[in-house]
């Protein structure tokens, strides 16, 4: 039926009074949306969206994919802790120490370095001696034994043969043999 046809009537608002409805005490809300659900009514619930085939995208490498994170971590852990202890291990055994030389030339051929070396008295040191122009460039180099002593630091002095005039002179190394 469409409204303005003959034998349509509009519909009239609706006295909550006359339809018998209660409103509820002030302060109140009415369950629900204030329709009431038949008794027999059970509560909504979505299905269950069916799970696509396993291998629909391809295997599932997430598994395969953390192990193998977890692993390479392992692996830098224990790496980066067995480099700790090395260098540990390596910084508390100082075998041998020196200290700065002192230069003299001897002549136009020779300078002598004069330096301490500190060690276990009854072990042998082998240091590497090396005279330096004004440039800082090599100009002798000498190989000095340091034999056992009664003390662990003993005076050194090593003639060493230059190329040309030396302006100083330095320990480049010292190890224990």
């Amino acid at each position: 039926m469409v409204i303005g046809e003959p034998g349509h009537t509009r519909p009239s608002p609706v006295d909550p009074q006359e339809a018998n409805v209660t409103n509820p005490p002030p302060g109140q809300v009415p369950p629900g949306d204030g329709i009431a659900d038949p008794p027999h009514a059970a509560p909504f619930t979505a299905p269950d969206a069916p799970e696509p085939p396993a291998d629909r995208y391809g295997p599932d490498t997430r598994s395969r994919d953390r192990l193998l994170g977890y692993g390479l971590a392992g692996f830098l852990v224990t790496l980066l802790v067995a480099w700790a202890a090395w260098t540990a291990a390596d910084l508390a055994r100082v075998p041998v120490r020196w200290s700065d030389a002192v230069v003299v030339p001897r002549d136009d051929g020779t300078v002598e370095v004069t330096f301490q070396v500190t060690k276990d008295p009854d072990v042998t040191a082998e240091c590497t001696v090396e005279a330096l122009n004004g440039d800082l460039a090599q100009v002798g180099l000498v190989e000095v034994t340091v034999a056992p002593a009664g003390t662990s630091t003993v005076t050194v002095q090593a003639v060493v043969p230059t190329t040309e005039d030396a302006a100083g002179g330095k320990v480049r190394a010292c190890v224990v043999h």
